[in-house]
């Protein structure tokens, strides 16, 4: 089964999920070790700190100091981001490039401050320009906030993996994926600790809901960009 982590933090230097390549190489080994196959990298994007070149530029040095690593491990990597909304952001120069490579999906963050409605507008407005908006952890906001999220546009969800290592959790997420309205599941993964919980997430959900989720993932990604294992598909799109 094709089994991807949508939402990851391991590129050296990209952001504080990892330090340095050692870091990198030690939490793409454990990957590795769990069976996930292939990976997103999300580092964050935080618009009050970055200019869009400026990201671009230091994720672009991180894959080169990771990238021969990448393709001597059995991994496929995929290039996005997870960019923190703020107002007004549906105006910024270069938005479409924080996309996942070769794609127009978008992975949002939600502050955990109050949410304005001045910031749902701008999330609905992106909605409309195109963007195929993937909301990030959005199992970590309370649910009366998410609810209102869909009066504004109707994303689609990705979970992190430990929600379903939590018994209580589980039974409020499973029948989102049930459904079909979870087209992602991500580990979330900074430093090298931790990686169990989302190999301990496929084993509660099982093969049939792990394989609902990993066919949405599929579909999101059939025009990306792959670097490492199997890139060779990069050639043909």
């Amino acid at each position: 089964m094709f089994l991807c982590d949508f939402h990851s933090h391991i590129m050296p230097g990209a952001d504080h999920g990892s330090s340095g390549i050692e870091t990198t190489e030690k939490q793409i080994e454990i990957i590795k070790k769990s069976g996930v196959g292939s990976v997103v990298a999300t580092p964050h994007f935080y618009p009050h700190v970055h200019r869009t070149d400026s990201f671009l530029e230091l994720r672009r040095q991180a894959l080169e100091e990771m990238l021969s690593y990448i393709e001597k491990s059995s991994l496929a990597l995929y290039l996005g981001a997870e960019v923190l909304l703020c107002e007004g952001m549906e105006r910024m120069e270069g938005l479409s490039e924080l996309c996942i490579e070769g794609t127009n999906v978008l992975l949002i963050e939600m502050p955990f401050a109050h949410w304005s409605e001045g910031l749902l507008v701008s999330l609905g407005k992106i909605c409309k320009l195109g963007f195929d908006v993937i909301m990030a952890h959005i199992d970590r906001y309370p649910s009366e906030q998410t609810a209102k999220i869909f009066d504004f546009c109707e994303p689609k969800i990705q979970l992190n993996a430990d929600v379903f290592c939590d018994i209580w959790r589980r039974k409020k997420y499973l029948s989102q994926v049930k459904n079909g309205s979870v087209y992602a599941l991500g580990s979330d993964f900074h430093g090298t600790k931790g990686y169990d919980k989302f190999t301990k997430a496929l084993k509660f959900l099982g093969s049939e809901n792990t394989e609902r989720i990993m066919k949405n993932t599929e579909m999101l990604l059939k025009d990306a960009k792959i670097y490492g294992a199997f890139s060779e598909k990069t050639e043909t799109n």
